[in-house]
């Protein structure tokens, strides 16, 4: 009998008939597998969609749900990653049409013991690298992420889907539901608009100031 929960890993799992009947009868391990494949992912996606850490987490938990209830409408024409993808996508273009949203994406969040955590993965520097350098690079990523967040949301999903998810053109199209000469096009767009705005955020005095500062910081355990 086939399993759900077979011993292999690979994204094909979740795209075999067994699955998806396992998925469509309501077996709780076949569930707990796709939360636990996309639960994370979707959330990371959608966040840096619609800038928004509550509203994130609601879309992708809404969306999850709403998936798993009408799994018999997946007919199997695309991945099942394509299909999640698009229909969460889609709930969060729409969150963003209506609320228009275009501020900038929070950097942290508070954990749960107050303390504040990066909400996006941010580039490390080698290990001997001065506290200066270290501050430049995480700077270099905090005006890529306020950048992106800055960008008409339709340009910022495609960014997300092709530069952070990865996806393939062809994928990214069944995704948004457009031709692929179109996503490239527009991705070369929102590309050029990123870049755009990152220059124009190099030179910005209160960015440079920032630099200085670090420059100029003692090191640690200085007195």
């Amino acid at each position: 009998m086939d399993s759900p929960t077979s011993s292999s890993q690979g994204t094909g799992d979740l795209d075999s008939p067994a699955f998806i009947r396992a998925l469509r009868a309501g077996q709780s391990s076949a569930m707990e597998m796709f939360l636990s494949r996309y639960q994370d992912r979707l959330f990371n996606a959608v966040l840096k969609i619609v800038s928004n850490h509550d509203d994130a987490a609601d879309i992708t938990q809404e969306a999850l749900m709403q998936m798993l209830q009408h799994i018999d409408q997946f007919n199997g024409q695309s991945s099942l990653y394509t299909w999640v993808f698009r229909i969460t996508t889609n709930q969060a273009l729409s969150h963003c049409r209506k609320r228009k949203l275009r501020h900038t994406v929070p950097l942290t969040q508070s954990g749960a013991d107050g303390t504040m955590i990066a909400r996006a993965p941010e580039p490390c520097a080698g290990p001997d690298s001065n506290p200066a350098d270290q501050v430049e690079i995480k700077l270099d990523h905090q005006r890529v992420m306020a950048a992106m967040a800055d960008l008409p949301v339709d340009f910022r999903t495609l960014l997300v889907l092709r530069d952070v998810e990865e996806c393939g053109y062809e994928q990214i199209a069944q995704i948004t539901d457009l031709p692929v000469g179109t996503v490239k096009s527009r991705l070369f767009r929102a590309r050029q608009a990123l870049r755009a705005l990152l220059e124009e955020s190099s030179r910005s005095p209160r960015v440079a100031d920032v630099g200085r500062v670090a420059s100029t910081a003692p090191k640690a355990g200085a007195k």
